[in-house]
């Protein structure tokens, strides 16, 4: 089980900021730690969300299922991109940032065609399963019984993971699930 992870202080971006620069920032840091470390996610209740693909994707879902416009917390773009045009409206805050900072935001190797990186809140029906394994007659009533398992491990670009769900969502699979280790929730 993950350990726990107090949050002393919310940590926010200060409203004034529009551009960011410098990787030492706090926020930048707050950020690469809800990419790296699972259960500061938890604690926090929020994600991130790597490239401008999956989050037009999860743009063209969100708002037609849930009614929600600016659902996107902070969107980071890089400064010169044409990502902020096409994700602007669904965020609260859209903060532009140099390729130095998008790189260690991101986490990927190249950031070549990484754009945007998004902190959104996590989905009321996520579901943790390190700690559902405590009470597994939860975790058996959620999926009774999996025919197909879709294991996910030392994936380094995001789009690999979009291609690999897509993938699985054409074939009617019923769950999808990834370790831990590589691109938690």
């Amino acid at each position: 089980m993950a350990p726990s992870v107090a949050l002393s202080d919310e940590v926010r971006l200060a409203a004034h900021v529009q551009h960011l620069s410098s990787v030492a920032n706090p926020f930048v840091k707050h950020v690469v730690k809800l990419r790296q470390n699972s259960a500061y996610r938890y604690a926090s209740g929020s994600l991130v969300l790597v490239g401008d693909v999956p989050l037009r994707e999860l743009c063209d879902i969100v708002p037609s299922k849930l009614g929600k416009r600016a659902f996107i917390e902070y969107l980071f773009v890089l400064e010169g991109s044409n990502a902020r045009a096409s994700l602007a409206q669904f965020a609260q805050r859209v903060v532009e940032v140099t390729p130095g900072v998008m790189h260690k935001l991101s986490g990927v190797q190249s950031t070549q065609g990484c754009n945007a990186v998004g902190v959104t809140c996590l989905p009321s029906s996520f579901c943790c399963l390190e700690r559902s394994l405590d009470n597994f007659s939860s975790l058996s009533s959620w999926c009774p019984c999996p025919q197909r398992l879709l294991v996910l491990d030392g994936i380094q670009d995001p789009g690999n993971v979009g291609t690999l769900l897509r993938t699985a969502a054409a074939f009617d699979w019923v769950l999808d699930c990834d370790s831990y280790k590589c691109m938690p929730i």
